[in-house]
């Protein structure tokens, strides 16, 4: 499964994609800080996440751990 994020300006849109079918999951405000709102979503646990950002460089780091 695959955990797709769209981490926009505001809030975070999340779907999983199983190889057949695309889910629509969760979406969360971030307040400015993504990485905080990120850890706040359950997901079982993907074999990759694909995710695009534009929050900027700033969050990135954070983002990725």
């Amino acid at each position: 499964m695959i955990l797709l994020l769209d981490i926009g300006n505001s809030r975070i849109k999340t779907a999983t994609w199983n190889g057949r079918s695309l889910k629509a999951g969760p979406g969360v405000e971030h307040h400015g800080d993504p990485a905080q709102a990120l850890a706040t979503i359950k997901a079982k646990k993907p074999d990759a996440v694909w995710a695009s950002n534009v929050t900027g460089p700033a969050h990135e780091i954070a983002l990725q751990r």
